[in-house]
């Protein structure tokens, strides 16, 4: 089968398209006959292996660990492993397995589930990782509550968005000039602009508890972001406010 392949840490470049062995599925896996995959900050870090920590991490020292990138994929099964009963050849699912940039991956059968028959495949690859990440820090958020979203506009902040208004909270997001129309369309309540107020000390006032109850941080360290992650993480650290951690790991059925 045809794969990206990286045998060595670097740039972009060091990514090539290759014939590798096909993988076939063990006990309680599946072979997913990959239709689209989802590209995340991640697959940059795990390529470039930096910062310097994930080698340390287990995912290799002196040269990734794992020779196919990509975490997130739909597609269909195309073989099932022993021991799996809830699904067939055939069936279009999503989810997370190690290897998705390749024509096939094999995922744990916990960690797909069925494709919502209104979704296309690229719309449902690009779900599983960003979109459990922000489920997890706002499974305890409640109907009434004030939100502060540090980075609305990226991958993990877009789907922050929308749950916490799913569950009937008012969320302010936090987000740059270009994605200000993006972050209302997805039903932010109100937008500050970090780009055209890079210093958050005056305007954070305003939503420190009581008058915000949580500040999901989105977003990654680059500034003027920083700046608006580290008032946050104090005004919650005064409070029991709650800040959910930028990356969770990969969603299950389980989760």
């Amino acid at each position: 089968m045809r794969a990206i392949v990286s045998d060595r840490y670097g740039s972009l470049d060091v990514l090539q398209l290759k014939d590798i062995e096909r993988p076939r599925p063990g006990p309680g896996e599946v072979a997913v006959r990959v239709r689209a995959a989802g590209v995340d900050p991640s697959i940059w870090h795990l390529t470039s292996g930096q910062p310097y920590l994930i080698r340390l991490l287990g995912f290799g020292l002196r040269r990734p660990r794992r020779l196919v990138p990509g975490l997130d994929l739909a597609g269909t099964i195309e073989e099932i492993g022993p021991g799996v009963t809830d699904l067939r050849p055939g069936d279009e699912v999503f989810g997370t397995a190690d290897g998705s940039f390749a024509e096939y991956a094999i995922a744990k059968a916990s960690r797909v589930v069925a494709k919502p028959a209104n979704l296309a495949f690229d719309q449902a690859a690009a779900v599983p990782v960003s979109a459990c990440t922000a489920l997890k820090g706002l499974l305890s958020v409640q109907s009434g509550q004030r939100l502060l979203v540090i980075g609305a506009g990226g991958g993990v902040g877009s789907y922050a968005v929308q749950l916490a208004k799913a569950r009937q909270a008012h969320v302010t997001g936090v987000c740059s000039t270009a994605k200000t129309d993006l972050v209302k369309m997805l039903g932010a309540d109100e937008i500050v602009d970090y780009k055209r107020n890079p210093s958050p000390a005056a305007t954070m006032s305003s939503w420190t508890p009581p008058a915000t109850d949580r500040f999901p941080n989105c977003a990654n360290t680059s500034r003027p972001r920083a700046h608006w992650s580290s008032s946050a993480a104090k005004a919650a650290a005064s409070s029991s406010a709650a800040s959910p951690a930028p990356c969770a790991p990969p969603c299950s059925r389980h989760s």
